[in-house]
Formats: C-alpha cells, sequence, structure tokens
C-alpha cells in the first residue's frame, strides 16, 4: 500500500488503530495489562536501508514534492518487507528513518528471521524497478539477526510505551553495524539455530547467511482478536490518536518543530538492579516525559531503540498544529528536564519543513515525520550531554517564551555546508514582548478609538472603568491599545499577555508583571522571597502575616503562616484576591493602567484575580484593557465597554497598503494580491507586504502567518477539515454543488453541523456559492496537501465539473486547470485548446496564450 493513496477505500483501512500497535503489545495489554516488563525468547532482525540518503539529496532538488516521493518511495518499499515478514510469524516492533526492527518468535523462529531477510533482500532487489522522477532506485539492505531472551517493557502513565532493551538487542544492532549492503550478518547464537551449513566465516569472524532463497514456507498470520482496537487506543496519546483513528490520515507538509531525547546506559542498570529496576526507571521516566508532553499538546512518535538504550521522538505540529510550535516544544523539554527523570536524558530540538504521514500497510502501519528537519534534530540531540537541551537558534526566535541560552558549538552535521552554532537552554525568562509592525499607519480604526479614548480621559480624572476589546487575531487590538493610550503616558501601565500553553497553570498570565510591580527581580528563590518580603514590610506590613497568598500568585515559597493555614480550601482563592488587591493599592496609590491581551488563553486563578481588579476600578482610580479572541474560556467580565472590532474593508486596505509602501509603491497587481489576501487585517497587510518587497511574490504565504492559521485548521472535527481540504484545491470562489459533489463521491456529506464549524472560515457567496473569508486560509490548507493528495483532488474535481456542466466550453478554462494539476495531459490538452480557441474568438489574446501554452505542454507529455 502506499502512502495513503488515494485510491484506498479509507472505510475498508480500519478505523482502528491497532494497525499502529505491534502485536505483541495488543496481546501484552489484553492478558496481562499490569505486567511492566516480560521476556521474549526469539529472533530479532534489525535492517537498514542504505541509498535513500542519496536518493534523499537528489529528490530534495525539487523541494518539498522530492520529500514527499521519497516518502511515498519508501513506504512501498516498507510496505513489502512487512508483508514477508508478516507471512514468516514477525512482527514490526519499531520503525526509525530507514531501519526496521523485527521480531520473530514460536517455533523456528531463527528459520523464519532468515528466510525473512532473504527474501527481503530479493524484493529490494527488485525494487529497483520502481521509477522515481530522479530515475530508478539504487537501493541496498544490510540485516542483522540475533536469538536470544530479549527484555521489553511496557511503561509510563498514561499511556504504555513499547521498549525494548538489553544486551541481546545490543547484539542485534550490533550484527547489523557489522554488516555491508547486501549482506545479513547472524550472531553465533542463530547461527547456531540454523544448522552448520547456513553460514560461513567472513575474514574479519562475523557470520554471513549463505542462502539465497527461504528453506521455511511463510504462514498466515492470526486473525485479530476483538480486543485490539481497545487495546491499541490505551497505548497511543490523545493527541495521536485523535488524528489517525479515523484511518490513515492525509500526508502534510508543514512547518514543525522535531525534538529527539535520548537515554543511555540501560544494560549496565539491567545488569546491576535487573528488569524490575529497569521497568521502574523507565516508568518513572517515560510517565514525566508524557505529563510534560501532554500539558503542551506535543506528540510523542515514538519510544526509537538504540544501542545500550533509546530516544523518544516528538513533534508539535504534526499531526495537528497549535499556536507557539517552538515554545510548547522547549517548555516541554525544560519540564522534562526539571523533573529529574532517572534515566538522564539529552535533548536536541529543531524546526522546519517537514512532510509526514503514515507508512506501511493496512495491517501493520507507522506515523512518521521525514525530512531534513528530522534529521538535524536527531544530529542535534547527540551534541547534547545528560541532562542538557540543545536547540536550533530557529526554535529560539520562533518561541513565545524566553530562556536564558549559551551558544555551544560550532558543530559539522551532516548534509549542511556550515558548521552549525546551537545554543543550550536554560531556565525560562518569562514570556516574550510582543512586537507588532508600527510602521503601518493607523487607518480604519477611528470609531473605535473615539469610544476607547474618553475611557483613558477619564483615568486621567482619577476615574477607573473597564474595556473589552474582541476581535480575530490580527485586526489591531494591540495597537489600538496603543494608540489609545499615547495620551497618557505618565501614568503606570502593567501589561501581561495570555499564552496558548498557560490555560492550565495558574496565575501564569499574571506572576511575571506582578513580580515587577511588586520589586521583585530575577534571583534565587530565597532572594525573590526576600524582595516580596521586603516590599509588603515597606508598603502594607499588616499584610505580611498574608504574605503566602502573594506568593501563590507569584510562584514565591514565602513559608506558612497562621492566619493563612487556617483559611479553606475553598476560600483561599477569594481571600488571595483580596490581598493582591489592597497590595495593589498600597504600592501605587494613583491612576494605574492594566492591559491584559489574548485573555482568551488566561488561566482560571488568573482570570479571577482579575475579574476583582476589575471590580475594584468602581472605587480606585484603575483602567483594565483586556483583548480577546471571540472564543470561550479565559477572563471575561460584564463590567465596563465592550469594543467589537471586525475586519477593516477593502478600501481602507487598499489605503494602508498605500500608505504604508509610499516609499517603495506597489505595483497595481501586487497591491490586489494583497487586498485580496489580507482579509481586512492589519497584521496580514504588514506581512504580505514584508514578504512582497523581500522576495518579490506572494508565492507563498508568510511564515509567520502559516502557524497561526493551520492552527485555527486543526481545531476543526476531520470532515470539516476534509471539506476545507476540497475546497481549497477548487479556488477561493467555489460552487456547493462541486463541493457536494466531490463529498458524494467519498461517500460523505456536508450537514449542518459541518456548515456551521466551517463559518469561520467559509462565507456564502451568492445563493449557489461559497467563498473563503480569508484566502490566505485557502492557500495554507491547499499548500499542506500532499501532492499526490493535491492531484487527487484536482482531478476529482475536473471529473465533477464535467458531470455537473451545461456548457463544457464554457467550463473548459478550469477543466483544464484541474486536469493540468492532476496529471491528466489527455484531458488537459482538450480542454485547454477549447478554451483557447473561446477566448481567442473573445479576442482575449493573453488569455488565449496562457491556454495555448498549456494545451502545447500537455500534448508534450502525451
Amino acid at each position: 500500500m502506499a502512502l495513503s493513496d488515494p485510491a484506498i477505500d479509507h472505510t475498508m483501512t480500519a478505523k482502528r488503530l491497532d494497525r499502529l500497535v505491534p502485536r505483541v503489545v495488543l496481546d501484552w495489554i489484553a492478558d496481562e495489562p499490569d505486567r511492566r516488563w516480560r521476556e521474549v525468547e526469539g529472533t530479532m532482525l534489525f535492517a537498514d536501508i542504505s541509498g535513500f540518503t542519496a536518493l534523499s539529496e537528489r529528490l530534495a532538488t525539487r523541494g518539498r514534492y522530492g520529500t514527499e516521493e521519497l516518502v511515498e518511495t519508501l513506504s512501498r518499499v516498507f510496505g513489502g518487507m512487512l508483508d514477508i515478514t508478516a507471512g514468516h510469524g514477525g512482527q514490526l516492533l519499531k520503525f526509525g528513518g530507514d531501519a526496521l526492527l523485527l521480531m520473530f518468535t514460536g517455533p523456528d523462529h531463527a528459520r523464519h528471521a532468515a528466510s525473512a531477510a532473504v527474501e527481503m533482500r530479493q524484493d529490494l532487489r527488485r525494487s529497483s524497478e520502481i521509477p522515481t522522477s530522479v530515475g530508478k532506485l539504487n537501493l541496498a539492505i544490510s540485516m542483522g539477526a540475533h536469538s536470544g531472551t530479549f527484555q521489553l517493557f511496557l511503561v509510563g502513565d498514561p499511556c504504555p510505551q513499547l521498549v525494548v532493551l538489553g544486551p541481546d538487542l545490543t547484539a542485534t544492532m550490533s550484527a547489523e553495524t557489522a554488516a555491508v549492503a547486501g549482506q545479513i550478518v547472524v550472531s553465533p547464537a542463530t547461527a547456531a539455530l540454523l544448522g552448520p551449513t547456513a553460514t560461513r566465516p567472513r575474514d574479519d569472524g562475523e557470520l554471513l547467511l549463505r542462502w539465497r532463497k527461504r528453506t521455511i514456507e511463510p504462514s498466515v498470520p492470526p486473525p485479530r482478536r476483538d480486543t485490539d482496537a481497545e487495546a491499541a487506543r490505551a497505548t497511543i496519546p490523545s493527541i495521536m490518536a485523535t488524528a489517525l483513528e479515523g484511518g490513515p490520515p492525509d500526508p502534510l507538509h508543514r512547518i514543525v518543530t522535531m525534538a529527539f531525547f535520548k537515554f543511555k546506559g540501560t544494560d549496565e542498570l539491567l545488569a546491576a538492579e535487573g528488569p524490575d529496576g529497569v521497568a521502574e526507571a523507565l516508568h518513572t521516566t517515560l510517565s514525566i516525559a508524557q505529563a510534560a508532553f501532554a500539558a503542551e499538546d506535543i506528540a510523542l512518535l515514538c519510544v526509537d531503540v538504540d544501542a545500550n538504550g533509546g530516544k523518544l521522538v516528538c513533534s508539535s505540529g504534526v499531526p495537528l498544529t497549535s499556536e507557539d510550535d517552538e515554545g510548547r516544544m522547549l517548555r516541554a523539554a525544560r519540564s522534562v528536564i526539571d523533573g529529574g527523570t532517572p534515566l538522564p536524558l539529552r535533548v536536541g530540538i529543531n524546526r522546519g519543513h517537514v512532510f509526514a504521514g503514515e507508512l506501511g500497510t493496512a495491517d501493520q502501519a507507522m506515523y512518521s515525520t521525514m525530512g531534513d528537519t528530522v534529521n538535524t534534530a536527531a544530529r542535534i540531540m547527540v551534541t547534547a550531554g545528560p541532562g542538557v537541551i540543545h536547540a536550533h537558534p530557529a526554535v529560539l526566535d520562533h518561541a513565545r517564551t524566553r530562556y536564558r541560552t549559551e551558544p555551544e558549538g560550532p558543530f559539522t552535521f551532516k548534509g549542511k555546508a556550515q558548521p552549525q552554532v546551537v545554543y543550550r537552554v536554560e531556565e525560562e525568562l518569562g514570556p516574550r514582548e510582543v512586537v507588532d509592525r508600527d510602521h503601518l499607519p493607523f487607518l480604519g480604526r477611528e470609531n473605535e478609538l473615539a469610544t476607547l479614548r474618553p475611557q483613558v480621559d477619564e483615568l486621567c480624572q482619577g476615574r477607573g472603568g473597564v474595556v473589552t476589546l474582541v476581535g480575530a487575531a490580527g485586526l489591531g487590538k494591540s495597537r489600538l491599545i496603543r494608540e489609545a493610550l499615547n495620551v497618557a503616558e505618565s501614568i503606570r501601565t502593567v501589561s501581561m499577555h495570555a499564552e496558548p500553553y498557560g490555560a492550565t497553570n495558574s496565575y501564569r498570565v499574571v506572576r511575571d508583571p506582578f513580580r515587577a510591580l511588586f520589586g521583585v527581580g530575577h534571583g534565587d528563590a530565597i532572594e525573590m522571597a526576600d524582595a516580596l518580603r521586603g516590599t509588603v514590610r515597606r508598603v502594607a506590613p499588616h499584610l505580611e502575616s498574608f504574605l503566602p497568598l502573594v506568593g501563590d500568585v507569584l510562584k514565591l515559597d514565602v513559608g506558612e503562616t497562621p492566619e493563612v493555614a487556617v483559611i479553606a480550601p475553598q476560600f483561599r482563592a477569594d481571600r488571595t484576591a483580596d490581598v493582591v488587591v489592597e497590595l495593589l493599592g498600597a504600592i501605587h496609590d494613583g491612576p494605574l493602567v492594566v492591559v491584559a491581551e489574548d485573555m482568551h488563553w488566561a488561566d482560571e486563578s488568573s482570570a479571577f484575580l482579575l475579574s476583582r481588579i476589575a471590580g475594584a476600578t468602581v472605587e480606585r482610580p484603575w483602567l483594565v484593557v483586556s483583548a480577546r479572541r471571540d472564543e470561550e474560556g479565559g477572563f471575561t467580565t460584564d463590567l465596563g465597554v465592550v469594543i467589537q472590532l471586525d475586519p477593516l474593508p477593502d478600501d481602507t486596505v487598499r489605503k494602508l497598503a498605500i500608505e504604508a509602501t509610499e516609499a517603495r509603491p506597489l505595483r497595481p497587481h501586487e497591491l490586489e494580491q494583497v487586498v485580496a489576501r489580507a482579509a481586512g487585517s492589519p497584521l496580514f497587510v504588514g506581512e504580505l507586504i514584508a514578504v512582497l518587497q523581500e522576495l518579490g511574490s506572494l508565492d507563498a504565504v508568510p511564515e509567520s502567518l502559516q502557524g497561526t492559521l493551520a492552527a485555527q485548521v486543526d481545531a476543526l472535527d476531520p470532515l470539516s477539515r476534509r471539506v476545507l481540504s476540497y475546497a481549497s484545491v477548487l479556488g477561493r470562489s467555489f460552487r456547493r454543488s462541486v463541493v457536494d459533489e466531490l463529498l458524494r463521491r467519498e461517500g460523505l456529506k456536508l450537514d449542518a453541523a459541518t456548515v456551521a464549524q466551517l463559518s469561520r472560515f467559509i462565507d456564502a457567496d451568492g445563493p449557489l456559492r461559497y467563498r473563503f473569508k480569508n484566502g490566505l486560509v485557502c492557500d495554507v490548507v491547499y499548500d499542506s496537501l500532499g501532492y499526490r493528495m493535491r492531484a487527487h483532488l484536482h482531478r476529482q474535481a475536473g471529473e465533477a465539473f464535467e458531470q455537473l456542466s451545461t456548457d463544457l466550453e464554457a467550463d473548459a478554462p478550469t477543466l483544464s486547470l484541474h486536469y493540468s494539476q492532476a496529471g491528466d495531459h489527455e484531458r488537459t490538452y482538450r480542454y485547454a485548446t477549447l478554451a483557447a480557441n473561446r477566448a481567442e474568438r473573445a479576442y482575449a489574446s493573453a488569455e488565449a496564450a496562457v491556454h495555448y501554452e498549456r494545451a502545447i505542454d500537455a500534448a508534450r507529455r502525451l
């Protein structure tokens, strides 16, 4: 089965997660779910395919298309190997890059493993006939086999992970390391089970398998058990299960943050403390890691094998995207390292484009990420010592959280022309200051400013108030606040920002700004606690007995007091708010502005405290200005004024772009591109202009916007995401009947619930059409589609147009476009010629030329 082959009926390919979980794990969970380790007698086969690196370098010249073709080729090659393995009673335990770990148990396990190895070598030789865009494949395989007792561990909470360890696994990997391309090296233990004529010694003493064909016939794999689906669900973290339980997902191109967490020394630990000791260390380590990953929506892709250890492979950005993928991975890594895992971990983190998808067969598959970004993350990991995080500078530059860092290197990485400097990541320093593009003129928000500025004027007269700004990302809420406050520069302002990761971290929003306001600088825990105590004694000594409550907010341990100890838990938050409000008034008795942005992400504790501060504005000269998206959760208040920000009209966007580019004016068609794609967002205007002036075109969505838009799309349910994918192929405005037909071909229907979900992205465009509200969303969804899926959808769209058309000549331009993108050269030629003739009759010479060029190109390919 090829990677997410569109020809496959996904309803038939097991909407079950058990395709992703080894048979040994499914049986284990069903039979002995509480057991953490077991020893298995059998033969392990470690197979490494060479030639993919050279192929990947050749395909890399084709960009993202080359990466996708590489993964499709991998899937075809590995799919055949997995079928051979299953036929000999084996199973895939681990997959890493271009290597497989396969386990064979039961009667004649050594002969089955050796026979499977011989057949896989033969199958790979036949794969040289697989065509690629850069010529025939030139692949070779090296394999190592060892028979013995293998230690398998099923550890970690809440999702137990399979970890394969022990000296016998190390021996298996050593055998493969000794093999050169085309060789099958077997250990003495395996050779003894195969018989004296099965092997011959190499000059260095390693034993080579002599067989040229299998010596034992394949068998029929055992049927699935009824408990498999439930058992599989227990082992797959929630973020992975959500994306994969509906069957193989569509492959995606994404900007992703990748991390590798490596542990070593397990063979020595096994010898010293036995399997129980190793199981406990692994369980605690993986549980700490899973807790950190879950808190930040990090996907644990696998726990891969390594000699005398293993490594956790993680991603942020696939299979689902969240905002601040870089910051999430850094915070998760820092949390894991600070958690004091029994097995010291070394971490490497990188960000960039990857191609992600499912490889394998309908019965055995794995979800994988591929590309230079992944390879470089693994190489960065190697440079880190135990307990150390090394990150590429691009990760740190894009993260919303700042850390103390130290440069390391430079290091020479395979595939990199220049040595690379990486950074050692130490403790967190707080959120990164939000920087807006204030070089843009302030236009189109005059009415909103006229509502907000009187509240500032009232504050200058000693009267408080509350204002809430509501609007989508990029509509100018932050800029509006700054414009309103620039007449009150002498008034003390406390600014805070909620982050997407902070919703479950109590008092995260207010911690750092209140530390600064209360005179607590960066230092060790004792110094910071002493600074807080000194401030309270100076300005409000009567509150010192309640200092532990302030410590809760500032995350400082100041000890306990009798007065606080007697407060019942259900009243603690309320009493804390009383004390903080009183202390705030004691520290600053004049006018004060509290600016709280991105409050849809505010944690519950911060939201409660801010609501009390907002309530105090009735009596105190405080102005609370809150900005949020129109979403559930976070900090909301019924007090004061609400200002709703809507997208700017096209005329205002056009004027904004003209004034912003006065020094380097845009050409008319470039200006209209900006207007069409900005969707009324000043932020998008700034980003689009910056990309246009730097690169000279808007062929790609600015990277600064891709993550935000992809995260919004990934928040949809699977059906809604699929509808959006179909719609992106049709363009920014499209006929509903065509979408309905595309869905019908997949056995799906556009229901009212899905239409409601999509309403934030798609609007009615007359009675028969829809349009994307934001053209950039259309571009992001389309760009994320795999090229194979893209071509499939274009073909489906062309056929749907043909079926629905009442005038094929009138629809010929659209049909030629879709069939061109689908690679259907015959129909491209037919409809492009028809479209060119029609344009020529209408004296539309430019359009005719475009269609004739398309027809000529298609004719050359026939």
